[in-house]
């Protein structure tokens, strides 16, 4: 067989031991290499462009609301709750209010009472002392008047 001859000075011309050839032919995948690797057979588990094309896309996301977005309505609900809460506190405290209000009424409706009843008996007692001689003159007149027939 006739030797094929490289130009002179050429780098890849030079004679390579077969240590220098092992080390450089170790840089690269072995047939054992290669079957840690995924195989079509093992591809056709996974899903393809057209599989997804069943689900949502960028596109009909951006309907949706983003985290940015629930960050924002978070702290606008936050802020609604807050005041509410405060309009809830200020209407605790007149209710209860009302309550001691409502709680007190029998008592001044009793007093009311109570003073009415006294002036009342006071009207009465006019009317009582004008006629509280009533049945004397009464039974004088009868005397009277049996007297005369």
């Amino acid at each position: 067989m006739d030797e094929v001859s490289l130009p002179p000075g050429d780098p890849d011309s030079e004679p390579v031991t077969r240590k220098v050839l092992r080390e450089e032919l170790s840089k690269f995948a072995t047939k054992d290499d290669l079957t840690t690797f995924a195989t079509k057979d093992d591809l056709t588990k996974f899903a393809t462009k057209e599989d997804l094309s069943r689900f949502a896309t960028k596109e009909d996301l951006s309907r949706f609301a983003t985290k940015e977005d629930l960050d924002k309505l978070d702290v606008k609900v936050e802020t609604y709750f807050g005041a509410l809460h405060e309009r809830l506190v200020v209407v605790e405290k007149t209710l209860a209010t009302v309550v001691a209000m409502l709680q007190a009424l029998p008592a001044e409706i009793a007093r009311q009472i109570r003073a009415l009843d006294e002036q009342f008996r006071g009207y009465l007692t006019v009317i009582d002392d004008k006629y509280k001689d009533l049945p004397e003159r009464v039974s004088r007149l009868e005397t009277l008047a049996n007297q005369d027939d």
